[in-house]
């Protein structure tokens, strides 16, 4: 009788458990999504809450066909592309949640190497994938918030070994450092490859404005800037300008 229950139990794990444990597992993200793509090949499966895009902002138009309605985006200014919003499906997240699974972080929302980040993808007037964003997400907690610019030290590794070209972006009138012990951080780095070039920004400071306190002394605890933002573009893709 044991070794009846014992092949039953593998039969149930082989035909029902397991290929949910695979799925969560082989979880598919954005970098699995490459330039070139059309939008029939990409794996929408495992994304949700498809909307037009506003360059690294919060979802516009809904799109109830997923990639398939790009068209009925509007192309934007810098790169002619049109940009769709999209989420990670939150089906894992469930399935932790209902398993007390101890690396809950794993799966909790539309996150990119655990910063919370808002994901889209650029495309031409054929349907091809032309271009990749990724931007930390404003919305995140204060605590996230803070910890965004600290995702490009993450991403600089993700693209081979060749160095990156960056530089400093120029102060504008009353920008400050966070605070005299932080840096001020406003950078672009560039790197070109043969079928492609990636943009990586990082911002961490105080626009005009922004103050440490109130005029009565009390903290402000989220007047400043604090994010990162990769763009990655096919390299027939030419951009007015590259900066945010």
């Amino acid at each position: 009788m044991q070794k009846i229950r014992l092949i039953l139990f593998n039969i149930i794990f082989i035909f029902f458990i397991s290929p949910v444990v695979l799925s969560l597992e082989k979880t598919v993200t954005i970098f699995d999504v490459k330039t070139g793509m059309h939008y029939e090949d990409l794996p929408s499966m495992h994304f949700m809450l498809f909307a037009c895009g506003t360059n690294g902002g919060p979802p516009g138009r809904k799109l109830p066909n997923g990639f398939a309605d790009f068209a009925k985006c509007e192309k934007e200014e810098n790169s002619q592309l049109k940009e769709v919003y999209f989420e990670y499906d939150d089906e894992a997240l469930y399935w932790a949640l209902a398993n007390y699974e101890k690396r809950l972080v794993r799966f909790q929302g539309t996150k990119v190497m655990a910063y919370s980040s808002i994901l889209s993808l650029l495309f031409d007037d054929n349907g091809i994938v032309k271009g990749i964003r990724i931007m930390t997400d404003p919305r995140a907690s204060l605590f996230e918030r803070k910890k965004a610019v600290l995702l490009k030290k993450h991403l600089e590794g993700m693209w081979g070994k060749d160095p990156w070209e960056c530089k400093d972006v120029p102060k504008l009138d009353g920008e400050t450092a966070v605070s005299e012990k932080q840096a001020f951080i406003k950078d672009i780095c560039m790197k070109f490859q043969k079928d492609k070039f990636i943009i990586l920004q990082s911002r961490y400071f105080r626009k005009k404005g922004q103050t440490g306190f109130t005029p009565s002394g009390n903290p402000t605890l989220s007047y400043f800037e604090s994010w990162t933002k990769v763009e990655v573009y096919s390299n027939d893709i030419k951009l007015a300008k590259y900066e945010h």
